[in-house]
């Protein structure tokens, strides 16, 4: 339902860091600037907690490297921290004033809709296969029935790929992820994303989405209790005592 808008930081500062840090800026930049965009996202800010003290020295060490400027990220202690989400956090932790949360659905909606004049979406048609010939590209059904042509084609059909024999394409790994959701209540207030070991957004219509697993080689969808209380788990590291009172089988 939401997903943390957050740079990634590291010690070297590598290509990886570097281009979530421009992605993280512009994307910003471009969500602020479009008023249409509003109701899919919500700049709260994120706090991304130490959850252990290896994790608390990196964090030092980063800061010392980099000096990033505090309208980027600013390491605050836990009383300040607990002023800025309010609820009490594990440990402290950075600051990220930018941050928040993005709906993922409700924003390709507002893309898509401010971009009819150049988006043209084929819903209802699946795309069984490609084809390169005079110099564009052609997407096909399973009849073999040109569903559309461009001169770029970009795949990005996840554990799709295969299917659209895209066999040469870099080698993916299907990961399974598996949020849980918390119900609304006035005794779990957060006023913004928190992350650290896993995260924590509030959803716009109450409640929260905490999350996730990662298991590597599994697609399976169907929900699993134990991996509700890894969440619930991951929780408590962040926010003790957040999630007091419930079950993960709930």
């Amino acid at each position: 339902a939401v997903g943390a808008l957050r740079p990634a930081l590291n010690l070297s500062d590598n290509a990886n860091a570097q281009i979530a840090r421009a992605a993280f800026l512009l994307a910003t930049r471009n969500l602020a600037d479009h008023p249409q965009l509003a109701s899919a996202w919500s700049q709260t800010g994120v706090l991304h907690v130490a959850t252990g003290a290896d994790q608390s020295e990196r964090m030092a060490r980063i800061d010392a490297a980099h000096e990033f400027p505090h309208e980027y990220v600013a390491s605050i202690d836990a009383e300040e921290a607990l002023h800025r989400v309010g609820h009490r956090v594990a440990r402290p932790g950075w600051w990220i004033p930018l941050g928040g949360w993005v709906q993922p659905v409700a924003l390709c909606e507002a893309l898509l809709a401010m971009n009819r004049d150049r988006i043209a979406c084929r819903f209802g048609a699946e795309a069984a296969g490609f084809t390169h010939r005079e110099s564009a590209w052609h997407v096909t059904d399973s009849r073999g029935s040109i569903i559309a042509s461009a001169q770029t084609l970009i795949l990005a059909a996840g554990q799709g790929m295969p299917q659209l024999g895209a066999m040469n394409a870099a080698a993916l790994v299907p990961v399974r992820g598996q949020v849980t959701y918390l119900p609304p209540g006035d005794r779990r207030p957060l006023a913004a994303v928190v992350c650290g070991d896993g995260y924590v957004a509030p959803l716009p219509d109450g409640g929260h989405c905490v999350g996730a697993t990662f298991q590597p080689n599994d697609a399976d969808e169907t929900l699993r209790a134990r991996d509700h209380a890894q969440n619930l788990a991951r929780l408590e590291r962040m926010l003790p005592g957040f999630a007091a009172g419930l079950h993960p089988a709930g």
